[in-house]
């Protein structure tokens, strides 16, 4: 058996999700843009979206699965 310890250490992220239709994550996510500026695209297809927020005070990564109909958010600076 592989090992069982996750990729990413003991350390494990800690997202916030929330229930959420595709089309409204990715309202937040123009909104965000309005405020932050552009977002580095991830990941982009018809059912999943994942962008990238790196300002000098925010460093997020915000998902939207639209199969799951769930919004994901990332705190990347969260130690």
């Amino acid at each position: 058996m592989a090992g069982t310890t996750p990729p990413y250490g003991e350390d494990a992220p800690n997202p916030e999700m929330k229930s959420m239709a595709f089309a409204q994550c990715v309202e937040i996510i123009r909104d965000y843009e309005n405020d932050l500026g552009p977002a580095k695209v991830v990941i982009d297809t018809p059912e999943l979206r994942i962008v990238r927020f790196t300002t000098d005070s925010e460093n997020e990564q915000i998902a939207c699965d639209g199969d799951d109909g769930i919004m994901t958010v990332f705190d990347l600076d969260d130690d």
